[in-house]
């Protein structure tokens, strides 16, 4: 591709991911990398010891395909598409990971098990794991975030794509060309991905992360071949496959006024970091309803003993921005799918008293007195607030007991938003409460102690084969 022929956002782009150094990036930034890397371990070790993945692993790893990156969870070494497949659909199957909503996605558990995947094949170290995945993160993030994606696509399996591909690529030290046209090719590599899957509580949207990797190292491969793409292969797929103008994203406040604007993808490159504005959950459930849930935490606190009891609800209503609306339904098929129910969440989440990945499991599921409170949780619209939405994520709440009792509750951001942030102890605790599920605490102490100072890694994967994850 002749440089004449580029068009100046990817020139731009590609220039700046091949000519940017560690040293080049705000601390804050490398802070948040290192944190969002240690998120992503120990979910990708618990999610690996569910039924269907330890099947899934068996049979990927079947021919015994060689290679030095890790399968987490499983005590095996393999090819890097195949670590980053198996890795990337595990870190999604507990339903913890992070997400930022101005890429409208998942990126980290997307990136991450690709750049760790490549950064283990090529004996990078740490220096070279943290910017690949930064990297990785803000050139696919802002593509999403220049993209009026259709609300029928689930966004995991598309940008995240672009976002392994370029942490593959600056592992591989591409130059600028090649790393522009590994954009390009990538952009067209991306899943037909369904939303609808995703409410369903079907199982399948696991693997949509998963694809990210393999197919972002798979574009890699590709270029190293000597594979093209288009001139301009992210306009075509998200500027019209990817792409319309709903509703509400058409309200939304400094959204993108075309299909794709180009313009945004290196909007404040450089200076602007999305991967600072990300969303760590703390609640095993779609992200669209966490808000509801800060709410009912905040309810019980007022009430004596930090509790409500189930039976004495009368009612339970919401109001919210629109994507919560979208997981109204009362009664879940699954306790998979109970992970994407708002009234469930909330009936479990009183039930119990706490959050915890026990509100989400079989026992929760077919608890009676839960299902049943589900049935007096409901949600709507306030369309002002959809007008906020993603610089606010408003939500109100009206608990109705039977008594008479009247308890009101609202919020403008959720826990964990940038604008309340989540602290230092509370993103640790997390790490180790997840990581108890997989590994002792020693050993996951190690672990954590090495990622939060992963600059001084020589080589990645000599430290994890040291530490095995």
């Amino acid at each position: 591709m002749q440089d004449q022929a580029a068009p100046r956002y990817l020139t731009v782009l590609s220039d700046y991911l091949c000519a940017t150094n560690l040293e080049d990036l705000p601390a804050e930034v490398i802070d948040r990398a290192r944190w969002l890397i240690a998120d992503c371990l120990p979910l990708i070790a618990a999610g690996m010891q569910a039924e269907p993945m330890r099947d899934f692993a068996k049979r990927q790893l079947a021919s015994d395909p060689k290679g030095e990156a890790s399968v987490i969870g499983y005590g095996r070494r393999t090819s890097p598409n195949v670590a980053a497949l198996l890795n990337g659909t595990a870190g999604t199957w507990l339903e913890m990971v992070e997400e930022n909503i101005y890429a409208k996605g998942l990126p980290a558990i997307q990136i991450v098990p690709a750049a760790l995947a490549m950064a283990e094949h090529y004996r990078a170290s740490g220096r070279d794991l943290l910017l690949a995945f930064i990297l990785g993160y803000e050139a696919s993030c802002r593509i999403s975030r220049a993209t009026k994606t259709k609300l029928a696509i689930h966004p995991s399996g598309t940008f995240g794509v672009i976002g392994a591909a370029v942490a593959a690529g600056k592992l591989a030290r591409l130059d600028r060309d090649a790393m522009r046209e590994l954009i390009n090719v990538s952009a067209t590599l991306g899943l037909a991905t369904s939303r609808k899957a995703i409410i369903d509580g079907a199982t399948v949207g696991r693997a949509y992360s998963g694809a990210s990797g393999y197919l972002g190292i798979l574009t890699l491969e590709l270029i190293q071949s000597g594979f093209t793409g288009e001139t301009d292969g992210v306009h075509t797929v998200y500027g019209s496959i990817y792409a319309d103008t709903p509703d509400v994203i058409s309200k939304i406040p400094q959204a993108p006024k075309q299909s794709f604007e180009p313009d945004m993808v290196i909007a404040d490159l450089g200076s602007d970091f999305l991967i600072t504005q990300g969303f760590i959950k703390m609640h095993a459930c779609a992200r669209s309803i966490h808000p509801a849930l800060d709410l009912i935490e905040e309810v019980m606190a007022r009430r004596p003993g930090g509790r409500i009891d189930p039976q004495e609800v009368e009612s339970i209503d919401f109001q919210a921005y629109f994507s919560p609306t979208t997981l109204h339904n009362k009664t879940p098929k699954t306790a998979f799918g109970s992970k994407f129910s708002l009234p469930f969440a909330v009936a479990s989440l009183i039930y119990h008293g706490r959050a915890a990945l026990t509100n989400f499991d079989e026992n929760a599921f077919a608890n009676p007195v839960i299902r049943d409170l589900a049935l007096r949780v409901d949600i709507t619209e306030n369309p002002e607030y959809t007008a906020f939405f993603p610089y606010k994520q408003p939500c109100d709440v009206k608990v109705r007991l039977k008594d008479g009792t009247v308890i009101e509750a609202r919020a403008e951001h959720t826990k964990g938003d940038p604008k309340s942030p989540r602290g230092p102890a509370e993103l640790r605790n997390k790490f180790f409460d997840v990581a108890r599920l997989v590994w002792n605490k020693e050993h996951a102490q190690r672990i954590f102690d090495g990622v939060m100072s992963c600059e001084k890694i020589d080589d990645v994967h000599a430290f994890f084969s040291k530490h095995p994850i």
